[in-house]
């Protein structure tokens, strides 16, 4: 009588979604031999990928597709909305009774009948942020300071600045200096607990610093008065 063991552990292996070179070696007591099988993942296998468009103003949800595949074609589309609701579209749009946390699936088919499933949780809140801020324009090398005004009905844990010369922050106010002058656009983005965000945009100019001169050395003797005349550019 033989034993036969595969190099998964078991006699009789089980193989889901398990790519890759399998050895199995049979046995008398005495006498062993050994072959092994190559499982190649089917052609065609999609993967499960998906966004919305949640932006906290509204509980009706766009879901986009995202899925891929290699080498075949999706051919089903199943969305489980996680408030009893389903769809079979590729891209649907859903309308939620209130507000929360939701489990929500997608499930692709191909055309050789290979499957993929995600699961993403969705939280919906009508917590809207609201960004704003304060500035005042500026000189080249002196502090410019930004003053966040952003409002929500949850509490904002976010700050994301842009200062309009490739530099950023994220306190809540902060202070700039730029080192050229122009005018640049800045732009804040907020972000409360709830995942709610919101943006705005200001521009802000930068003046180049004025050039002192005060007129020609001249030599004086004491006493004398001298004559000086400012100009600048």
């Amino acid at each position: 009588m033989y034993n036969y063991q595969w190099n998964t552990g078991a006699n009789t292996p089980s193989i889901i979604g398990g790519a890759g070179t399998y050895v199995v070696t049979a046995s008398d007591g005495s006498c062993t031999d050994s072959d092994s099988a190559v499982v190649s993942p089917a052609i065609g296998s999609p993967s499960a990928a998906f966004s919305t468009n949640s932006n906290c103003t509204s509980l009706t949800v766009q879901f986009t597709d995202q899925s891929t595949i290699v080498g075949g074609t999706i051919a089903s589309y199943f969305w489980n909305f996680g408030d009893g609701n389903t769809s079979a579209l590729q891209n649907p749009s859903h309308p939620y009774a209130a507000t929360g946390d939701y489990q929500v699936q997608l499930i692709v088919t191909s055309t050789t009948g290979c499957i993929d499933t995600l699961i993403q949780t969705l939280h919906l809140s009508l917590n809207a942020a609201d960004a704003l801020f304060t500035l005042a324009n500026g000189c080249i090398g002196t502090q410019v300071n930004f003053t966040n005004q952003s409002t929500s009905l949850s509490a904002i844990n976010s700050w994301m600045w842009y200062f309009g010369d490739g530099t950023t922050s994220t306190v809540s106010d902060p202070a700039h200096i730029y080192s050229t002058s122009g005018a640049f656009n800045t732009s804040l983005v907020v972000t409360n607990v709830d995942g709610c965000s919101d943006s705005i945009m200001r521009p802000v100019t930068i003046y180049a610093l004025p050039i002192a001169n005060a007129g020609i050395n001249d030599t004086i003797c004491p006493g004398a008065i001298a004559t000086l005349t400012a100009s600048g550019g």
